[in-house]
């Protein structure tokens, strides 16, 4: 079938092509960002692991992990139990925008108090830092933060004060 001056969608035509394809640059693309980061100092992937390839079939953070600021090169440091008085990083990761977009934070606490707030993610930005730091300690007990673009929830997680 051709279609020289593409004038027809063959797509539906070609769904198989369309997988195969789309699967190849989700390859391409995470093996040239391990490449990148790989070079970065200081950098390491939270949980072991770069991109996979369903993280790249829609934008937004995919991955999320709780901790502080190191001394150092390092950004980012996990932690397992968070001090009621510490200033907490949240990082995600996943796949950039292609235009600045907020994203909408809500954290409930152990009693199950929802505190909200927005953050703007810059386009191009894959991996983020929020800082978060509580106007009072936080409550001891186990806290969930969920993260949503436009409505729909793209992640969340949990944490231990």
């Amino acid at each position: 079938m051709s279609d020289p001056d593409e004038k027809q969608n063959l797509a539906p035509q070609h769904l198989d092509w369309v997988v195969e394809y789309s699967n190849l640059v989700a390859q391409w693309y995470i093996r040239l960002n391990d490449e990148f980061t790989s070079k970065l100092e200081g950098f390491s992937h939270v949980d072991g692991e770069g991109l996979a390839i369903e993280d790249t079939r829609s934008y937004g953070p995919k991955r999320i992990a709780f901790g502080f600021d190191p001394p150092g090169p390092k950004k980012f440091e996990p932690l397992g139990l968070v001090h009621s008085d510490e200033e907490l990083i949240v990082w995600t990761n996943g796949s950039a925008f292609l235009t600045d977009e907020l994203l909408h934070y809500a954290w409930t606490s152990p009693r199950g108090v929802t505190r909200n707030f927005a953050f703007k993610a810059r386009k191009g930005w894959s991996t983020e830092w929020v800082y978060h730091s509580p106007p009072e300690s936080m409550e001891e007990g186990p806290w969930q933060l969920a993260i949503s673009h436009r409505g729909k929830q793209v992640v969340e997680g949990n944490f231990v004060v």
